[in-house]
C-alpha cells in the first residue's frame, strides 16, 4: 500500500486552520460512513511544526473512493507521512498496516 501517493493539504498554525482541520474531518467523516467505512481509506494529522502550520493526510486507498472529495479540499499528492500526531478517521487496523513503522505512528 506504500508505494501509491498519500494527499495532504497544508493547514496554517493559527485559528483559521485549526478550523479547516475539523471542517475537512467533519466532512470526511461523513463520506467515509456513508460508504461503509472503507478499509483502505483513512485521515491522520501530524503535529505542529512551527510557523508552518501541519497538515492533514489521507492514506492512498481515499483516492480510489473518494477523489471528488479529494479534488474538493485541495488535497495535493504526497509521500507517506512521517510525523503523524493524530489518528482521526478510519480503522485501527487501517494505522497500524500503513504507519507501523513510522514514529507516532502505532
Amino acid at each position: 500500500m506504500n508505494d501509491r501517493p498519500w494527499y495532504r493539504v497544508r493547514l496554517s498554525a493559527d485559528p483559521a486552520g485549526a478550523r479547516r482541520q475539523i471542517e475537512i474531518q467533519n466532512i470526511f467523516e461523513r463520506v467515509y460512513i456513508a460508504a461503509g467505512g472503507p478499509r483502505d481509506a483513512a485521515m491522520y494529522s501530524t503535529g505542529l511544526s512551527g510557523p508552518n502550520g501541519f497538515c492533514a493526510y489521507f492514506s492512498p486507498g481515499t483516492m480510489d473512493r473518494f477523489e471528488p472529495f479529494l479534488r474538493q479540499i485541495g488535497a495535493e499528492a504526497a509521500a507517506m507521512p512521517t510525523d503523524v500526531m493524530g489518528f482521526l478517521v478510519g480503522h485501527t487496523e487501517t494505522m497500524r498496516e500503513l504507519l507501523g513503522n513510522v514514529p507516532g505512528g502505532a
